[in-house]
């Protein structure tokens, strides 16, 4: 019973070092957010997939399949049409003149992928200074002629703006913004370094 009116100290001391360590989290070092490209499939074709063209000559135009013997039909300047896999690969190893002119171009970049005398062709197709004048044209007309661009020279036009904007000769906000939201580019940094 001598315990009964002794109250016992169950408090413990705790430093104050070791209180703040408690109460402060740690900190856990941020790992950089790492963005996941995920590598392109390639598509495989068969031989009579269609590939999606586009005409670029004013007018009809209509293009013979030399394998499939059948007659592809473009309305006029910017009508799309489907040409069979087969037919292209015929056109690219004979150097058929409607695909290296070009009255048409395809659409389809894993086909230009796969064709690299293609790739080549619509790459030194247009020239600096044909895409230079692209980017000085009005913002609508503009966009709507880098859409109808082959892959490769929007490609080499991307670059090219880049270089107009950080050599301080595009300057254009509108367009510049234009071109961010065509490609998903941030040129409109560049602005602002001086």
């Amino acid at each position: 019973m001598a315990n009964r009116g002794k109250k016992e100290n169950r408090n413990v001391e705790i430093p104050a070092e070791e209180m703040q360590e408690e109460l402060i989290p740690e900190e856990i070092p941020a790992e950089p957010v790492k963005e996941e490209k995920k590598a392109k499939k390639k598509k495989t074709f068969i031989s009579t997939d269609g590939i999606l063209c586009k005409s670029v000559t004013p007018g009809a135009l209509y293009v013979e399949g030399q394998k499939s013997g059948m007659t592809y039909t473009f309305a006029n300047y910017g009508d799309e049409t489907e040409i069979e896999y087969r037919d292209l690969k015929a056109m690219v190893m004979t150097q058929n003149v409607r695909m290296f002119t070009p009255n048409f171009i395809v659409e389809d970049e894993d086909f230009v992928e796969e064709v690299p005398q293609l790739k080549q062709f619509y790459e030194k197709k247009f020239t600096v200074k044909d895409l230079r004048k692209i980017l000085y044209l009005p913002v609508e007309e503009m966009l709507e002629e880098i859409k109808k661009l082959p892959t490769g020279a929007q490609d080499s036009l991307r670059s090219l703006a880049s270089t107009e904007v950080s050599n301080g000769r595009l300057v254009s906000i509108r367009k510049i913004k234009a071109l961010d939201n065509l490609w998903g580019t941030q040129l409109a940094f560049f602005l602002n370094e001086e």
